[in-house]
Formats: structure tokens, sequence, C-alpha cells
């Protein structure tokens, strides 16, 4: 059996998220949306309900970087006014993408973000793994961006796990500019937040621990002196 070390405890306690915020401002737009792989994006229709449910159902979920969507939430979104594009090829449906606005309920560290009138959030995007590693994304990015534009938005925001690499990578290669970090701490069953997001109000629903946030610093130091480990 292993011997238990400080380090493994420590792990047991604490589980650490981190999201990276990045904004993209719309009038930067110079790509075209034309692609060889014959495959666009456009807005959902509800006589596309019947490809959505069928495309949901076979979706591979990855919960570290986006969650199970359902219809139910697809069709209450709408309602709310956020704007979903589904990307097809050969009339079928393989990805999509929502532009959220007003407010994002933001469930990966149970929070709110307020978005400012001309502002969207690009949201739980998702392409079938077949499309992957392509450039596809790109294209559909693009004439999303070009949509939304036309509708009088300014400026897309998004959040990243810092776990989800590939999205890393593409918000960069985009230019899109880095406007803080959110960063989820459990510990055992308490959470605490940090944030350095100001250009947008977020709002925090589960509770701050300041004894719990002292506690965590205090073995982040402690380790760093050279703690046993």
């Amino acid at each position: 059996m292993g011997q238990l070390t400080f380090k493994h405890l420590r792990t047991s306690i604490f589980l650490t998220y981190k999201f990276i915020f990045y904004e993209y401002p719309l009038a930067n737009l110079n790509r075209g949306w034309e692609n060889p792989y014959q495959i666009y994006s456009e807005l959902y229709r509800n006589e596309d309900a019947h490809l959505l449910e069928e495309f949901l159902e076979g979706m591979d979920i990855d919960e570290r970087f986006t969650y199970p969507l359902t219809m139910e939430e697809v069709d209450q979104r709408v309602k709310d006014g956020h704007i979903f594009y589904v990307a097809k090829k050969s009339g079928k449906i393989i990805g999509y993408c929502w532009y959220l606005v007003n407010k994002v309920k933001i469930p990966e560290f149970d929070a709110t973000l307020y978005l400012n009138s001309d502002d969207v959030c690009s949201a739980n995007e998702y392409i079938q793994p077949e499309f992957r590693g392509k450039g596809i994304r790109n294209y559909m990015r693009a004439y999303e961006y070009n949509e939304v534009k036309q509708k009088g938005y300014k400026r897309s925001v998004t959040y990243v796990s810092e776990n989800n690499k590939a999205s890393l990578r593409m918000h960069q290669k985009w230019g899109s500019i880095q406007i803080g970090v959110v960063k989820r701490i459990n510990i055992l069953t308490l959470t605490y937040h940090n944030t350095n997001l100001t250009t947008n109000k977020i709002v925090f629903h589960s509770g701050s621990f300041l004894l719990w946030k002292r506690l965590y610093h205090f073995i982040k130091n402690y380790e760093s002196k050279g703690g046993p480990r």
C-alpha cells in the first residue's frame, strides 16, 4: 500500500478549477466562413427539433468542459431571447454554439454573469468528434460572429476551462483578449470563489468562507517553504 503523503491528503480535501474569460471585439472580424467541407451554421428553427433531439442523444460529452444540453433547456433559452446556432452537413446537425444575452447562468461555478446590452456570451459550443481538428469550428465561428455583429452586438465574451487546451489555443489564435479569471476552490463540502473579472458583473450563488480561504493559502505557503509532501 502506498504511503499517504501530504500532497495526496491535500488533493482529497481540495479541488480547484480555473476558468479564463476572453473577449473578442466583433469589429475585428476579418475572416470568411466558406469552407471545403460543405458545413454551414444557421439559426436553430423549431422544425429542426427532431434533428436536434437525435443529435443530443448521440453526444459524447466531456463534462470537464461542457455539460449535457436538454431539449427543455433549448426551448427555455430560445424563449428567453438567447441565440442558438446549429451547424449542419448533408441536412444533419453536427454541432452547435449558443450566444447568450443579458445574463448567463454558469453551472460550472454556480454563478450568474450579467452582460452589457451590446455583449453576447458564446458558450456550450460542441462539434462531433469526426469534425474536430480540421478548423471547421473557425469557419462556424466566423459566420456566427458576423451574424451577431449584424444584429448590433459589439463584443463576444466567453469562458474556458484551463484544462481545455484546444479551446484556449483557438482563442489565442483568434486574437481574443483575456479579461479575467475565476477560480473555484472546493474544500470538503464548502466552496470559495476568487476572481479578477472586472468588465462584467458576476454574482456567485455559493458561499465564500474566509476561514477556509486562509487555510488554503496557509497550506500552499507551507508547501512552498518546503513542508512535507
